[in-house]
């Protein structure tokens, strides 16, 4: 930038100074010119002209220098952290703010793991002795009748129902002749293995199925239609399953 000095020199134009060439362009007579007012007016239009840009230039520099200069004399929180104010007091708690909408229903929550197993629980008592059963076996029995060629029927417990019922069948449904053997009582043993619920006679029951002495598990009687069933040559226990190393028994009439 050039000094207020060189300035205020005066330029050359065309070999000559402007103040010259002004004097010079007066046309009045030499008595009239006023050369005081021409110089004054020429100074004043000169200094105009000089001090407008300066006068421009240093109201820049001023307004720069009182400028507020970001990160020095403010923050704005962008190129930094600004500095942390002190934490001012407390305010008074508001009021109590309306209850929201209630929100939508969260999905449904994983499976929970299986719990564990409960305690054992005391052993039940034990029940009542039976009573004391024939010494006879089903099939000593079944000999026996064989031996004696006949037997009360008032002597076998359930034997007159049976005979009623199976004298119902045949009225009912006809006879059934077959080959020799028919009518003779058969006794079968079977034993049980946990599984298994049904065994093969080996010949068929006469009067479809229902001409049976008796049946036992264990001893125990067993009620046809209610603990056994009858198909052909099929006995087959209903509503449980022998345990093994069981024992069934039946005595049947055969076809």
């Amino acid at each position: 930038m050039k000094s207020l000095t060189d300035r205020l020199k005066t330029k050359k134009v065309g070999g000559f100074s402007v103040l010259q060439s002004r004097l010079n362009s007066e046309n009045k007579p030499e008595s009239n010119f006023d050369i005081r007012a021409v110089v004054k007016t020429f100074i004043k239009e000169e200094m105009v002209k000089l001090f407008n840009p300066m006068v421009k230039e240093v109201s820049k520099e001023i307004k720069e220098e009182i400028r507020p200069k970001k990160g020095k004399d403010y923050f704005d929180g962008e190129d930094g952290k600004g500095i942390k104010g002190e934490n001012g007091e407390r305010g008074d708690a508001g009021e109590k703010g309306i209850k929201g909408d209630t929100g939508e229903r969260g999905t449904d929550g994983k499976a929970g793991r299986d719990g564990l197993n409960g305690l054992d629980g005391k052993d039940g008592k034990n029940g009542k002795d039976g009573k004391d059963g024939s010494p006879d076996t089903s099939q000593r029995v079944v000999e026996k009748i064989n031996e004696a060629k006949g037997v009360q029927i008032s002597a076998i417990e359930n034997l007159a129902d049976e005979l009623k019922k199976i004298r119902q069948r045949v009225s009912r449904d006809g006879i059934q002749r077959g080959g020799g053997g028919m009518g003779n009582p058969v006794h079968q043993q079977f034993s049980g293995n946990g599984v298994t619920t049904s065994f093969t006679l080996t010949h068929n029951v006469a009067a479809n199925g229902t001409a049976v002495f008796g049946c036992r598990y264990q001893g125990q009687t067993l009620y046809l239609g209610d603990q056994f069933t009858i198909s052909g040559k099929t006995l087959t226990m209903a509503g449980f399953i022998p345990d093994d190393g069981t024992k069934i028994e039946i005595t049947y009439i055969r076809t």
